[in-house]
């Protein structure tokens, strides 16, 4: 039962030597409740931290890292395809609300975690809030 980013021959020393894997993902998820996150969290993380290849993963640590904020000129700074088709000013970064920043993305993945009871061996890096503000910084 081979994962496919240890599958490979030549990842083989990596794999027994362990080490800290971090991963991210949901960026381009646009649209909540449509398993975007959940599918890969579920098919390529959860396998090395859970179930039966879990044991073959006790050398490696796992942090998720929040996925940033986005800075889109919409009323809660998510890109709206629509609106970047229409309206010129979208495809520029602008302040964003943040009573109306929602972070849905890391929400997702954090009640994920949650329900797998992992949140203990999996952590959060948490980014998402300190850089809503931020979108000045952002290129």
């Amino acid at each position: 039962n081979k994962h496919r980013l240890f599958g490979e021959q030549s990842m083989q020393p990596v794999h027994a030597s362990g080490g800290l894997i971090v991963f991210n993902w949901g960026v381009h998820c646009n649209k909540r409740g449509k398993g975007c996150i959940s599918a890969m969290i579920t098919n390529e993380v959860f396998p090395l931290v859970s179930g039966p290849n879990a044991v073959n993963f006790t050398q490696w640590r796992f942090l998720y890292r929040e996925t940033e904020p986005q800075h889109f000129r919409t009323n809660d700074g998510t890109y709206n395809r629509w609106k970047f088709l229409h309206e010129r000013k979208i495809n520029r970064c602008g302040p964003v609300d943040l009573k109306k920043k929602t972070g849905w993305r890391n929400k997702e993945v954090a009640r994920l975690l949650a329900a797998q009871h992992l949140t203990d061996k999996i952590k959060t890096v948490r980014i998402h809030d300190a850089l809503v503000p931020l979108w000045q910084l952002h290129h």
